[in-house]
């Protein structure tokens, strides 16, 4: 089993003691993606003049939505993945298929010369 890693974070300039089974790196990263998110929406106007409520839904709703995007592109990328693993089966049956009438023509050639 793994052990559970601590590290701290910055979030929005606070320092956070976050606990996982993920890697110090990963939990970085994560920190940074949220630190992005953040920046972006502090750039908007109109973001500081709301509570801290809808500022922290408005992150949530952000966040959520690359989520959502990743998960469908990664979705996409695995039924493409699925396509091409079957398109790979059926090529290389074909090419079975043609070797076997290669070999036949083959003898059957081989055969036709001896005769002659």
């Amino acid at each position: 089993m793994d052990v559970k890693q601590f590290t701290d974070v910055t979030i929005d300039g606070k320092t956070y003691h976050l606990g996982g089974y993920e890697s110090e790196a990963y939990l970085q990263e994560v920190a940074a993606h949220v630190n992005r998110r953040l920046s972006e929406l502090k750039d908007q106007i109109g973001y500081a003049r709301q509570s801290e409520e809808i500022q922290t839904v408005l992150l949530c709703l952000n966040l959520a939505d690359d989520y959502t995007r990743k998960k469908a592109e990664a979705d996409s990328l695995a039924e493409q993945v699925e396509k091409l693993e079957k398109e790979i089966y059926v090529l290389k049956h074909d090419c079975v298929v043609l070797r076997m009438e290669n070999e036949a023509l083959k003898s059957r050639a081989l055969t036709i010369e001896a005769g002659e």
